[in-house]
């Protein structure tokens, strides 16, 4: 299968590259699954093309969605001169091309051995840094770059250049578990290198919900799961990273786990039942 671009919450992905110079511990990439929370199987059968990717997204009615965001399964900036050429490409062609997003971990000019930040300027309304920690010791032990703590400098000094070419700069942090010593330090950063800090709403851990799991196991011997989620990404998030800690097989089977999510893509607001290999709708 070949997913090079993806529907998510009204908004367009693009999935150009499997490769990534980060191993983060939050990755699903690890358990061997192809997929995510947001489509089935993102893993590429071969790197497209510019021209592939073209194709594929001008068969898209691209005026409807809100946003254009090169995401994927890979560190999208590998690509950084395929995006740029298929930015230019879709404003010649799409009257009312969406703004345009790229989520990166900001290891670009430290990947491809050179500055790339001017290249963005004009074509890049948004770019989305993932910060993951307020320290190189946080951020290396989450993120495990290849590059060790050369990293974490790379990012930020990525950061501070890009925004002179992009005009909304973001870098996100999950606020889960994170301590308000860690956030300030977090908000000085981010302030330092004047850009904006986004925190995500990062809801119980998949090892909260294990542990309920196994204090019901010996009631009902099956697994069970009651999720309150006011918001659609994180009921998806929450119950994929369920299924893969799931220790009775459920979470198994990679296709179980992607119908048990695909079941509920539209569901936004919902107080939710796992039970054994099912996920059933509950009103609130």
């Amino acid at each position: 299968m070949q997913t090079i671009s993806y529907e998510y919450e009204g908004a367009l992905y693009v999935n150009l590259t499997n490769r990534c110079d980060c191993s983060c511990v939050f990755c699903l990439r690890h358990n061997g699954h192809k997929g995510s929370i947001y489509a089935d199987d993102l893993w590429l059968e071969h790197e497209p093309s510019r021209e592939e990717a073209l194709e594929d997204l001008l068969a898209r009615e691209l005026t409807k969605y809100r946003e254009l965001v090169f995401c994927g399964f890979g560190e999208p900036m590998y690509r950084t001169e395929d995006i740029v050429w298929l930015v230019d490409e879709l404003k010649k062609r799409v009257s009312g091309l969406p703004p345009v997003r790229i989520n990166t971990n900001g290891h670009a000019n430290l990947i491809l051995g050179q500055d790339v930040t001017p290249r963005l300027q004009g074509r890049i309304d948004t770019l989305s840094i993932s910060l993951n920690g307020s320290t190189p010791e946080e951020y290396c032990a989450v993120t495990r770059p290849r590059d060790g703590e050369k990293a974490w400098h790379a990012m930020l000094d990525f950061a501070g250049k890009a925004k002179e070419y992009v005009p909304n700069v973001v870098m996100t942090i999950v606020d889960k578990d994170q301590t308000p010593e860690a956030i300030e330090r977090c908000r000085r950063i981010t302030r330092d290198l004047g850009v904006k800090l986004r925190m995500a709403d990062g809801g119980a851990s998949p090892a909260e919900f294990t542990d309920r799991v196994e204090a019901v196991l010996p009631a009902t011997g099956r697994p069970f799961l009651r999720v309150a989620a006011r918001r659609h990404r994180l009921l998806r998030r929450v119950v994929f990273q369920f299924l893969q800690r799931l220790p009775l097989g459920v979470g198994g089977e990679p296709e179980a786990a992607r119908l048990i999510v695909d079941l509920h893509m539209s569901v936004h607001e919902s107080d939710l039942v796992i039970h054994g290999s099912a996920l059933l709708p509950v009103s609130l």
